[in-house]
């Protein structure tokens, strides 16, 4: 496999995704334990790792049509959760984006919220 050791970030490092509240993991992965921040998107970037060698074992059509075939079996629970998580930190990224790009977080937020609420009407 590539996934390798869980990588830490150096003390003092901010992603922006700090205080994040997601919702609680499926039943099925209660007694799961996750590293703190492992939904930070891009960390592997802000912290240097040795190099591997790729092994080029499994084509990358065949590692996509393994993923797509892993996610049709995926429970309707473990969805939601995927998908509620999902939207909670694409929010976050985006003001993020926003506030680095000159924006305030106030009005992130409220771009946020806005899109929340088209969606849970059904107006998308």
């Amino acid at each position: 496999g590539g996934g390798g050791r869980a990588v830490s970030l150096p003390p003092g490092v901010e992603t922006g995704y700090e205080g994040l509240e997601l919702p609680c993991l499926p039943p099925r992965f209660r007694d799961l334990t996750l590293p703190h921040d492992w939904y930070v998107p891009g960390k592997r970037k802000l912290v240097k790792r040795n190099h591997r060698k790729v092994h080029g074992v499994i084509s990358f059509k065949k590692m996509a049509q393994d993923i797509a075939d892993a996610w049709r079996a995926v429970d309707d629970v473990t969805i939601d959760f995927c998908t509620r998580a999902a939207g909670i930190i694409a929010d976050r990224y985006r003001t993020i984006k926003r506030v680095r790009d000159g924006g305030s977080p106030e009005a992130a937020a409220s771009a946020a919220w806005r899109r929340r609420s088209e969606t849970a009407s059904g107006r998308r």
